[in-house]
């Protein structure tokens, strides 16, 4: 009972975590022109 709790509570946190991150790079695309994002893809792919 207890262990299935703990997961439990361990992936709410994660996937809050996820979410803010994925609104925070919404937000911020949403700020940037299409151009920048495509050169923040490249530069992501190359490394």
């Amino acid at each position: 009972m207890l262990k299935t709790n703990y997961f439990n509570i361990k992936f709410q946190t994660e996937y809050v975590t996820i979410s803010t991150v994925v609104l925070r790079i919404k937000a911020i695309s949403k700020r940037f022109k299409t151009r920048t994002i495509m050169h923040f893809i490249i530069y992501f792919r190359n490394y």
